[in-house]
């Protein structure tokens, strides 16, 4: 009822009249031919709009009508933006574009209170103006032939190229930017623009005055409290007495805000005597909070595996006034293998397992030196796979390399313990009986050299919308004696993000992210040396599930083990009325249960999303997964790579994104005959 009254308001309250609906353009040459949209490099129609004070049409008043009040036309104001729009051609280098006038064009059908209108606008472009010759540099012959030549290199527009205002400014900008970063700090550098309107031509002068050389003098460090400042002081890139550079400035206020101590960095240098050789550094932070504690529970589902924990996160990023960092990551709660998410009413209490995942990491940075750090990482886990439940234990003590911006170089040890059980009676000794080989060492250790490469150029690593990201990691195990297995394996992935700004001149508040990547293990040695020269079937690689391909079971998408069906335990079906739909219960035996995934020594996958941002803090998505799992390397064929398609919703929250996605195997091939179809994903954050 209260929406009913809402809309009978909204109806009674608008008024009729002239609504712009959109907003268009036509080029036309100086005779009034007809131009082919974009037979011209600079000027777009989202630019154009962008130039006019006339206020965007409101699809949602076209709607929803009655509720969004509509852009009412403004002639006056539609005829103001002429001047604007000629002030836009002229910075793309059209100095002789003239605006014809504008249509009207009326799109709703007559008799309509709220009339439609499409505003078309004509413009004659006129001939583009050149560059008569590169650009002159006056007041640099007294610097070096080097810095010279790497000036004259800074010019965005070279002699043939169109004109435009964008490319002048940023020849200044990065003029004036190498002088900054080659000691020059009073630098000045202006411009001078000749047009010669009747033979379309223009002529640039810059001018620069550089000023005296200089070093960098005094940094005074102003607002730390719990911060030790000599350890601030080792991280900086300004020194005292070095050459004057605006990229080191850069620099260091990255790695400071880096450090995720401080709230506010502020590098102020101080330029008010340009006389002076020296150049004092001011640098202002403001401490953050350094402890978070983070709780909650965490449900996550998908067909083949279901888990039900609660959640507890803890980080500090000072401990002991320091800046030592710690991290640390508990999960705990219970868990069960599904045929699918149908199967969940089936469930009894004897189906439920416990899972435990406990992670710490304990981060000494700059204990070698301001870039390098000495990185603890131990996890303790009770987990649950198809075929088998496990304990494992590891440690990992790491050197990193940080000196480098955005890239991180590791070189570590790690050591894993780890302890099969059965989760059904019989599934090990058919996996250890197959004739496929795998190794069920029972328990192992395992003992192995690490080295770790990864570039994180991501705007935001939860919430990503551009950037890149890379990551290559090699592992040699069997290198010392105490190791059960010896085998070289090597992962690596890219990911790409691109935020779409227009799509003909819509704004789709979208984002593109794709993800390609692989595996590959190859065993070593021999057996006489006392590690087996295999990979044990838990570190085998496997693809399927949330994570890595949608629209298959988890570590599905590969080889395979038959379990012989009657082993499969089997249980009376419970008391359910006649008209309950029928169950595909967990235990029976189903395709899932009598074939256990079997991993293998080699993997290829990749990823592609569209994300398109919702009301209510939601994302649509939409996405195409592929990838494969070979059993040897020998046996690659591109041919077998399987591709899902599917979709799904995420809802932001302060950890992260809740992800539900479904996912559908475009082929059905024998070999997966029986594989659950559609799959159904629900977990916490991004794929990737």
């Amino acid at each position: 009822m209260p929406l009913a009254l809402l809309l009978l308001a909204g109806c009674a309250s608008r008024r009729a009249g002239d609504a712009l609906g959109s907003v268009d353009f036509v080029f036309e040459g100086e005779r009034g031919d007809k131009r082919v949209q974009g037979s011209f490099t600079r000027p777009n129609k989202r630019a154009m709009r962008n130039t006019m004070s006339h206020p965007a049409p409101r699809w949602q008043s076209f709607l929803v009508p009655g509720l969004v009040e509509p852009t009412w036309l403004a002639r006056d104001q539609l005829d103001s933006d002429v001047y604007r729009i000629e002030i836009y051609f002229a910075n793309q280098g059209y100095f002789d574009a003239r605006f014809l006038g504008w249509e009207l064009r009326r799109e709703s059908p007559a008799g309509k209170p709220v009339q439609r209108l499409r505003a078309i606008g004509h413009v004659a472009e006129g001939e583009p103006s050149l560059l008569a010759e590169d650009v002159v540099f006056v007041g640099i012959d007294k610097m070096g032939a080097p810095l010279q030549r790497r000036v004259r290199s800074m010019a965005v527009l070279e002699k043939g190229d169109i004109f435009t205002l964008e490319g002048y400014e940023a020849t200044l900008r990065s003029v004036r930017g190498t002088l900054l970063d080659r000691s020059y700090a009073y630098a000045k550098v202006t411009g001078n623009v000749q047009v010669r309107a009747d033979e379309h031509l223009v002529d640039i002068q810059v001018a620069v005055i550089s000023g005296p050389a200089s070093r960098f003098g005094a940094i005074t460090i102003e607002g730390l409290e719990k911060v030790p400042e000599p350890i601030v002081r080792e991280l900086l890139d300004v020194e005292e007495g070095e050459p004057f550079s605006a990229s080191a400035i850069a620099r260091t206020r990255a790695k400071l805000y880096a450090l995720h101590v401080f709230g506010v960095v502020d590098i102020v240098p101080d330029l008010s005597d340009p006389t002076s050789s020296t150049v004092p550094v001011r640098i202002q932070v403001k401490e953050a909070k350094f402890r978070e504690l983070r709780a909650g529970p965490v449900f996550e589902a998908e067909t083949g595996k279901i888990a039900l924990m609660a959640q507890a996160n803890y980080k500090d990023q000072n401990v002991g006034g320091r800046l030592w960092r710690t991290e640390q990551e508990t999960r705990v709660g219970v868990g069960a293998i599904v045929e699918n998410i149908q199967a969940l009413p089936a469930l009894r209490p004897a189906d439920l397992k416990p899972v435990l995942d406990v992670k710490g990491l304990a981060e000494l940075p700059h204990l070698f030196g301001g870039d390098w750090s000495q990185v603890n990482e131990g996890r303790v886990e009770v987990g649950l796979e198809p075929a088998y439940s496990y304990f494992a234990a590891s440690f990992a003590p790491t050197v990193a390399y940080t000196g480098f911006e955005k890239l991180r170089l590791s070189l570590g040890y790690r050591i894993r313990y780890f302890d099969y059980f059965d989760y059904e009676e019989g599934s090990l000794d058919a996996i250890e009986d197959s004739p496929l080989g795998r190794d069920l060492t029972d328990p192992y250790l395992l003992s192995m050299l690490e080295q770790r490469v990864v570039y994180d150029g991501r705007n935001d690593p939860v919430n990503t919308t551009r950037g890149w990201y890379w990551s290559a990691a090699l592992a040699e195990a069997g290198v010392f004696d105490e190791g059960d297995f010896s085998f070289f394996r090597a992962v690596a992935e890219v990911r790409a993000y691109r935020g779409i700004l227009s799509i003909f001149g819509w704004d789709p508040d979208t984002v593109v992210a794709g993800r390609l990547g692989g595996g590959i293990i190859i065993p070593y040695g021999s057996a006489d040396t006392g590690a087996k020269p295999v990979a044990p079937y838990a570190e085998l690689l496997y693809l399927g599930g949330s994570n890595t391909v949608r629209g298959w079971a988890a570590n599905r998408l590969g080889p395979w083990i038959d379990v012989p069906c009657e082993d499969a335990h089997e249980f009376p079906l419970p008391d359910l009325p006649a008209d309950f739909p029928p169950l595909e219960l967990p235990h029976a035996c189903s395709t899932l249960e009598h074939q256990l995934p079997a991993g293998g020594n080699l993997q290829l996958f990749g990823n592609f999303e569209i994300r398109k941002g919702l009301p209510l803090g939601l994302t649509g998505v939409l996405f195409v997964d592929a990838g494969r799992v070979w059993d040897r390397v020998d046996k690659f064929n591109f041919s077998e790579i399987q591709v899902s398609v599917g979709g799904g919703v995420r809802y932001g929250t302060p950890v992260g994104p809740i992800r539900l996605d479904v996912g559908f195997r475009l082929s059905d091939p024998e070999y997966f005959d029986g594989h659950p179809r559609p799959t159904v994903h629900l977990s916490l954050a991004e794929a990737f």
